[in-house]
């Protein structure tokens, strides 16, 4: 059987995180604590959550949203030129497909 875990613990991990763990006290894994994010979004979530890679889901949705963001062809040759990248408008694959 593993360390039991403890208050601490969680205040530890929220600190990694660069946030905090808001409850002030632990009863088991299972059961809902109060965090705030560095942004200081505040949600709760149980410690299994959270020791699992949860973190904010207002901050998740939000680095999702710039995930997929999609950007013009045009765009992306400036962008790529500042670095003295050229894109390319064909491209193959070693099994001569041409995406």
């Amino acid at each position: 059987m593993g360390k039991r875990l403890t208050l601490h613990d969680a205040q530890k991990l929220a600190e990694k995180r660069n946030g905090k763990c808001l409850s002030t006290e632990y009863k088991n894994n299972k059961t809902r604590m109060s965090w705030q994010c560095g942004k200081r979004h505040i949600w709760y979530s149980i410690f299994s959550n959270i020791r699992a890679g949860g973190w904010c889901p207002e901050c998740s949705i939000h680095n999702v949203a710039i995930l997929n963001k999609k950007y013009s062809k045009d765009y992306v040759k400036n962008y790529f030129s500042k670095f003295g990248w050229v894109l390319l408008s064909k491209y193959e694959s070693v099994n001569g497909h041409i995406c």
